[in-house]
């Protein structure tokens, strides 16, 4: 559909609309715009993506309109845009929030503006958010996700990937990640990221701990390209019967042969036997 028609339909059968996927075009401002007037007050899903061809052009993206507009929106997802918000700074309101979101994606491969002050005006009022997609996110810091008012995330995704780094990357403060979220986080990805092992033996180490009635739900960690140890991944191992999927490719302190992703239970046993080997 061409993108003056989206902007014609969206006028005409907006208030109709729960659900809008877009592939980003020249139109986006405009299009952005009705949503943020209140084209359509019940959607509860909206994606935008680059489509097939990477897309490079900027775009602003005015926040606090967007959540008086869309006061309904449980899933957003902004996936490789090179955005920015309108507005910001210190002394900016903070808007009404998305307090019926349960699922952010920001996830790129390209250069990006998120920041933590970003991410707060963003969810500061999002308490039912389950899952957190910020893949080549560069710019966020463990303090600034650890303040986030989302108690019980499931899915916290942080890889870094092929994104290209222009930021110092925090080597400390993934403790307070994972002890924040432990009692509820499925799925973890800190693909890329530089936390030194002490740091990491610390976070990892909030699966390890066992509560009456209660023990970690993990069942996907990824790794790849950190220094996790041999101790510390054979600890939590040993502490997540639910874990089936786990990525330790490219991880330096491991030893050769096993540096690769696991799937299955059967697997991720094999690795364990393998790595208490070593010890």
């Amino acid at each position: 559909m061409e993108s003056a028609a989206i902007v014609g339909f969206l006028e005409a059968a907006g208030k109709q609309l729960r659900q809008l996927w877009l592939t980003y075009s020249s139109q986006m401002t405009s299009i952005i715009s009705l949503l943020s007037n209140g084209c359509c007050p019940q959607l509860q899903l909206l994606e935008v993506d680059t489509g097939i061809k990477p897309n490079s052009q900027h775009f602003q993206l005015h926040i606090e309109a967007l959540q008086a507009g869309c006061p309904q929106l449980q899933v957003l997802r902004l996936l490789n845009l090179v955005w920015s918000p309108k507005i910001g700074g210190r002394g900016v309101a903070l808007g009404p929030g998305f307090p019926n979101l349960e699922e952010l994606c920001l996830a790129t491969s390209t250069i990006t503006y998120v920041s933590d002050e970003v991410l707060h005006r963003l969810l500061h009022r999002s308490p039912r958010l389950r899952v957190l997609d910020l893949r080549g996110c560069a710019r966020l810091t463990p303090s600034g996700l650890a303040n986030l008012p989302c108690p019980d995330l499931e899915q916290l995704h942080l890889g870094l990937y092929g994104s290209v780094i222009w930021v110092a990357l925090p080597k400390e403060g993934s403790p307070s990640l994972t002890w924040k979220w432990h009692r509820t986080l499925q799925e973890l990805d800190l693909n890329g990221q530089c936390y030194h092992e002490e740091d990491l033996k610390q976070a990892l180490a909030a699966f390890s701990t066992t509560e009456p009635g209660r023990g970690p739900v993990l069942r996907s960690l990824s790794l790849k390209g950190t220094q996790v140890t041999v101790a510390t991944i054979s600890s939590v191992i040993s502490s997540c019967p639910a874990l089936s999927y786990l990525n330790l490719s490219s991880c330096r302190h491991l030893p050769r042969g096993l540096k690769k992703a696991y799937r299955g239970q059967s697997e991720i046993q094999w690795c364990l036997d393998q790595l208490l080997s070593t010890t």
